[in-house]
């Protein structure tokens, strides 16, 4: 049976390591990381969506099988949530849809959302599961890690916090931008975290 983890308890006490009972079970959904961290939570109204930039065969298709699959309308979710008393905003990925990969609208979501944490002085979570980077957006995928890292510095900057959890499996350009780089990584032993890059000639 499914523990479910109370984040709370962890942010409250600055703890820098995930204790097992939010650790990741097979559930790899926003949603289920959503319920499962938080007490409250609101998505922000109007996040982008794909609009297939680069008319990739069969990207349309795909999205929709995403889409009716996981219930979700991209890989990422994000919007204002409340821990106990505590106000953050929440960037959730699903793996489910399309390995949780970063297109251009889901870095489009997390670059908002970095924005209204700078601006509104709230503390940002990023959940993360995620294969990397969108393949079927070429560049337009990529150029978002830079985006994103861009944000998050500026974040920084700014002395809001970002705490990042990692769920299995975390690789490539989402952990190398989005989670690497945060104050506080919550993360159990087991889970699969890293960034990998070859070149085939």
């Amino acid at each position: 049976q499914r523990r479910y983890g109370r984040a709370s308890s962890l942010l409250g006490t600055g703890h820098r390591s995930m204790s097992s009972d939010v650790s990741v079970t097979e559930d790899t959904s926003a949603g289920g990381a959503i319920d499962r961290l938080v007490d409250a939570f609101e998505p922000f109204a109007g996040q982008a969506l794909t609009q297939d930039p680069l008319s990739w065969p069969g990207y349309p298709a795909i999205l929709e099988r995403a889409r009716e699959r996981t219930g979700e309308e991209q890989s990422v979710t994000a919007g204002r949530a409340l821990i106990g008393a505590h106000s953050c905003v929440l960037v959730a990925f699903n793996f489910a849809f399309m390995g949780g990969s970063m297109g251009e609208a889901e870095g489009r979501r997390i670059t908002d959302a970095i924005a209204v944490a700078a601006n509104e002085r709230l503390p940002l979570i990023s959940v993360l599961s995620s294969g990397g980077a969108r393949m079927q957006e070429g560049m337009r995928s990529l150029i978002q890690m830079q985006r994103v890292a861009r944000g998050l510095v500026e974040l920084g900057a700014a002395r809001v916090p970002h705490i990042c959890v990692v769920r299995h499996p975390t690789t490539g350009g989402v952990w190398a931008s989005v989670g690497a780089g945060a104050d506080i990584i919550l993360r159990s032993e087991e889970r699969r975290v890293g960034k990998e890059c070859r070149s085939r000639w």
